[in-house]
């Protein structure tokens, strides 16, 4: 939120300035790349290098959803992985302009929330609570939604977002 309050009041989308602004953005495994995706549908990537978002990316359809975060998008700097991308608006003049987005590497991310508890046999699964689909994953018995694992308690605890843990074995 900040870099984008920043590259907002620098009132322009010159990729030297957005690079300055981008260039602050700490990677790590799970969150490990930044970009901005402009109202014209350019993206502006960290290194200060502007691609067509044809095909990626549609700045109208991502700015109507405001600050959110997309499942399962190609990555704008590695065309053979899969990412989510997550939004913040950029406003220049109280307009949105552009959006500033990151991409989480859902891989790493499975890896590195690893829950050490039950001597590191313990696992778990990130899901979109409206679908079902598996967003995060480190458990081997899931693969792509919830309903696999054939638990109604726990399918309709997850797709209504209540609080709270539940322990069950899973086969595998």
């Amino acid at each position: 939120r900040i870099i984008a309050k920043v590259i907002g009041n620098s009132g322009s989308y010159d990729p030297k300035s957005v690079q300055a602004g981008l260039s602050v953005f700490e990677t790590n495994p799970i969150s490990n790349n930044i970009a901005v995706l402009t109202s014209d549908n350019t993206i502006i990537r960290v290194d200060g290098s502007v691609i067509s978002a044809e095909g990626l990316m549609d700045f109208e359809s991502e700015a109507q959803h405001g600050e959110h975060i997309c499942e399962f998008e190609e990555s704008v700097y590695f065309p053979d992985k899969t990412v989510i991308h997550g939004f913040i608006p950029i406003e220049m003049d109280g307009k949105v302009t552009g959006l500033l987005f990151n991409e989480f590497n859902t891989e790493s991310a499975a890896k590195q929330w690893a829950p050490e508890m039950y001597d590191g046999d313990a696992r778990f699964t990130i899901i979109n609570r409206e679908t079902g689909d598996v967003l995060i994953n480190n458990c081997e018995a899931l693969s792509k939604n919830i309903t696999e694992i054939h638990n109604e308690h726990l399918i309709t605890e997850a797709k209504a977002g209540h609080t709270g843990y539940m322990a069950f074995p899973i086969q595998g």
